[in-house]
């Protein structure tokens, strides 16, 4: 069968039909990818975004009760006002733990948060065992514990720290360059739409 059989009119209508059909694939196809493009901007905004906060929170938190147990050894005594303070601390990072894990991790998130958590807790058990020390007036012990436990624990912490974190700043990246490329996607068949419409 071949197109020169037809009348004009008819090669016109099937050239038309034509258009409209790639028109309307057009149109359906970014219909999608503007479904996926929200999908991923709701994923980066309503969760990942969040969880990068929350990990950097729970760092800083973690940080800064560190930076308690080396201050009550330099004055060589718990104040209370330190030891509330890292109370306080220690209750806010569980809390951001908790908001952190409720959010769904996916396997290699939870994972590295896992790494993280263990390397919290031996940091907690030297920041005690100091603190131990100090109450107990050993002040040359609490030296030696916290070169000997604290600090290494501490830095083992934040290496596992900086991983969780260049973890979820590489989540949200890939995510912004997803939804990048989706809106590019999304443009591209709409001009092919638009002049498609304009034929």
């Amino acid at each position: 069968m071949n197109l020169r059989q037809f009348g004009i009119a008819k090669q016109l209508a099937c050239g038309f039909g034509l258009v409209i059909v790639l028109f309307g694939v057009a149109v359906a196809a970014a219909a999608q990818q503007i479904g996926q493009l929200q999908s991923d901007l709701q994923l980066i905004n309503a969760r990942l975004i969040p969880q990068q906060d929350l990990v950097r929170r729970a760092i800083a938190l973690t940080q800064d009760n560190t930076a308690i147990v080396l201050e009550e050894l330099a004055v060589q005594s718990s104040a209370d006002a330190l030891l509330q303070r890292e109370a306080a601390n220690r209750a806010k990072k569980v809390e951001t733990l908790r908001q952190l894990e409720a959010g769904g991790l996916d396997p290699e998130s939870a994972a590295l948060l896992r790494q993280a958590r263990q390397a919290d807790d031996q940091k907690v058990q030297a920041s005690d065992r100091v603190e131990s020390l100090i109450r107990d007036g050993n002040l040359d012990q609490a030296r030696q514990a916290a070169i000997d436990l604290l600090l290494p624990r501490s830095r083992t912490l934040a290496d596992e720290g900086d991983r969780l974190t260049r973890h979820f700043d590489d989540l949200v990246q890939r995510a912004n360059g997803d939804a990048q490329a989706l809106a590019g996607q999304v443009r591209l068949l709409l001009l092919v739409a638009a002049a498609l419409a304009s034929v």
